[in-house]
């Protein structure tokens, strides 16, 4: 009803015209899958970096500056535990967990989301080799196009 009111459009008509039909470029779309266990240790290290480099910190400014923490931004991953931690909610073991497992399901419903795009290419974190191959032989048949294009 909101869009309708406001675009004087309904939504589904504006749903079916940006509905992914024929594109007028030539994309590759590659994603990198990586192992459960790997991924879990890579959001930890990256949930370690962020408290060494300072989000404790960064979160007392932001609310010492009188902002609230019920503002969207301040809902996102890590600063909405490490608020309740300083509210002492829990301590900074909990809030690391809790980042640690809130990040690890917002992974999940990005590969839920990612792999219905069917034409994505998807690879092995550690298959550079053969993802640079795929990325020459797009931008080979591609460059063919646009030269033909171009006269």
């Amino acid at each position: 009803m909101e869009v309708l009111e406001q675009s004087g459009e309904s939504i589904i008509s504006k749903q079916s015209r940006h509905s992914g039909g024929e594109s007028s470029y030539n994309t590759l779309k590659i994603g990198l899958q990586v192992d459960r266990e790997e991924l879990k240790i890579r959001i930890s290290q990256r949930t370690q970096k962020m408290i060494t480099a300072g989000l404790l910190d960064e979160v007392k400014s932001i609310l010492a500056r009188g902002y609230s923490e019920t503002l969207k931004p301040l809902q996102s991953l890590g600063y909405k535990q490490i608020i309740k931690y300083l509210a002492t909610e829990f301590d900074l073991a909990e809030a690391v967990r809790l980042i640690n497992r809130d990040t690890g399901h917002y992974a999940k419903r990005q590969m839920t989301w990612f792999s219905a795009d069917k034409e994505i290419k998807w690879f092995n974190s550690d298959c550079s080799y053969d993802i640079k191959k795929n990325v020459e032989k797009f931008w080979k048949e591609n460059q063919a196009l646009t030269t033909c294009n171009s006269t």
